[in-house]
């Protein structure tokens, strides 16, 4: 699967956001601004709900089938070790920055959901060694997908990686290895990379995934050894 995106590249590439702690420029680029509060594994959050009710509602270990580029397919094994200790709550506020007079003003709206974030091991694993990862990731409860008190309470991660300690080794060149999904009452994600090509102003960015597991309703896997 290839996704292309037409990105255009400013004459003052590479600028960050005016305002943000972080950045220094004067492109005056709105952004999210992030207050993080420290939660207990019990503790309810403002958005409802609490690490415990993640935690009675998760798997921490998962079978699936992962289907590669290449139309073979396999067992993967996945397993999720989260680390209580580092439980937080993040407001997270849209901020636009007031520009001088005269200073044009980019027209972007940017959404900033309320959410919570934990840190966690990831464990992805197939029976013939093509994968052997243990991943260190962030894991990100979103308030946006807490939609009523019946929806799912799922968690999502993505991490870039320099490589893979399995036997699997991408052809090619690109720009990015990334691993991403979600665990809770789906058990989905990808591997991915990102190859850019710059032509005058336009820089297209095309994605490729490389293996993707879950999606499909018979994806549950059986007979992993």
């Amino acid at each position: 699967m290839h996704l292309l995106i037409a990105l255009l590249t400013l004459a003052a590439c590479g600028q960050k956001q005016k305002n943000d702690p972080s950045n220094d420029s004067d492109n005056y680029m709105p952004y999210c601004e992030d207050v993080e509060t420290v939660l207990t594994q019990g503790e309810v959050s403002p958005i409802g709900i609490s690490m415990d009710d993640f935690l009675d509602n998760v798997a921490l270990n998962y079978t699936k089938k992962i289907a590669w580029e290449d139309g073979t397919e396999d067992c993967l094994s996945g397993a999720i070790s989260p680390e209580l200790s580092t439980i937080r709550f993040i407001e997270s506020t849209e901020v636009y920055p007031e520009a001088p007079p005269g200073e044009a003003v980019p027209s972007i709206a940017v959404v900033c959901p309320d959410y919570i974030a934990f840190e966690g091991y990831l464990d992805l694993v197939t029976p013939d060694g093509k994968l052997n990862e243990e991943l260190y990731v962030t894991f990100v409860i979103s308030e946006d997908a807490l939609l009523d008190d019946s929806a799912p309470i799922n968690a999502t991660y993505s991490a870039e990686l320099e490589g893979f300690d399995g036997s699997f080794a991408p052809g090619g060149d690109f720009d990015s290895i990334t691993v991403s999904g979600e665990v809770g009452s789906v058990y989905s994600g990808e591997i991915s990379v990102i190859v850019t090509e710059t032509d005058g102003n336009i820089t297209l960015a095309t994605r490729e995934v490389l293996a993707e597991w879950g999606e499909d309703a018979d994806s549950e896997c059986t007979g992993f050894e």
